[in-house]
């Protein structure tokens, strides 16, 4: 496996104090599992060559108990330089699984972090390669910035969901802590526009047919003025399929599609917004805008009214012309 033997080279080179006999004594830790129920149950799915990993658990009332059971019996420690993603349940207390590996000299910063609503994610295939690819193009749930979020007293984290068959269907949305909403497919694509991420994905009925169109690229600027909180958002998006009649080498026509996805936006971003004051979560950071501007600190985003502009332009070059 090129990837493993890379690792080998690298720990032997870069350290000098690794030899083949040592190489057999660790384990690769692609991805770890934690579940709790009364203790910590946790899942580590292991490196073995390129066709095979194995998933090894352990249990114990702290995190550090369970991770020193699942190679207990073998010969091998837990290795966790090449770490690919943490998933965890809804059970599990998210500030103690940051904290602990935050506190790991052995741990990178460029894993991901999950929520999964299945213990049943192992089979034969690297899991954690597969999500670490599919949470990097998505742009979602990165360990640093969800630490970062962690001792932010005014903005609220959110973590991607996985499920069983690798896609991410929600994201999950904390206050306090503890999950309060999840974001759905629609919530997901404003909130990466939000965060000026490209990807995401809008659709409309346009005439007598349909749209969909990508973001290549976002840009969004949040304000305030006085009591308003005005976010503004121009975006770039390709016209990917289109099925009405109307010919979009027509000048009047692109500048039509353009309106009417900037209102259905519009429309779908106060949607969003609505949901976040209703569940009383603050995943953009709108208390800091209001702490920085205010020094108000009794700042409450909820209580403030909120101005939405968005703008469209297509890229000519990706649209279809009929």
């Amino acid at each position: 496996m090129k990837k493993l033997a890379i690792i080998f080279i690298c720990l032997f080179v870069t350290t000098g104090c690794y030899n083949y006999h040592d190489l057999q004594e660790i384990g690769i830790a692609s991805s770890l599992l934690i579940d709790y129920d009364g203790v910590y149950l946790i899942q580590a799915e292991i490196l073995k060559d390129e066709d095979m990993i194995e998933v090894y658990d352990g249990q114990g009332k702290t995190i550090q108990d369970a991770l020193s059971n699942i190679m207990m019996g073998t010969n091998q420690t837990l290795y966790y330089a090449h770490l690919n993603a943490i998933i965890i349940t809804s059970r599990v207390n998210i500030k103690e699984v940051i904290e602990y590996f935050m506190r790991n000299p052995n741990v990178n910063n460029n894993f991901y972090v999950a929520m999964t609503e299945s213990t049943d994610l192992y089979e034969k295939e690297n899991f954690g390669e597969t999500i670490l690819n599919i949470l990097e193009r998505n742009k979602v749930g990165n360990f640093y910035e969800t630490s970062k979020n962690l001792y932010n007293e005014n903005q609220d984290m959110a973590i991607p969901v996985i499920t069983k068959d690798k896609k991410i269907t929600k994201v999950v949305a904390y206050h306090n802590l503890k999950p309060t909403y999840y974001l759905d497919i629609a919530d997901i694509n404003i909130l990466k526009m939000l965060r000026n991420k490209t990807g995401s994905t809008f659709s409309i009925s346009f005439q007598d047919g349909l749209l969909s169109t990508t973001t290549n690229s976002a840009k969004t600027k949040i304000s305030l003025e006085d009591d308003v909180i005005k976010l503004k958002s121009m975006i770039e998006v390709s016209l990917e399929e289109y099925s009405a009649s109307a010919k979009t080498n027509e000048e009047e026509v692109i500048g039509e599609i353009e309106k009417a996805l900037a209102q259905n936006i519009k429309e779908q971003e106060r949607t969003f917004l609505d949901n976040l004051i209703k569940n009383d979560t603050d995943i953009l950071g709108f208390d800091n805008l209001i702490y920085n501007k205010k020094h108000n600190v009794d700042r409450d985003f909820k209580t403030y009214n909120y101005e939405i502009e968005v703008t469209v332009r297509i890229n000519k070059k990706g649209q279809l012309l009929r």
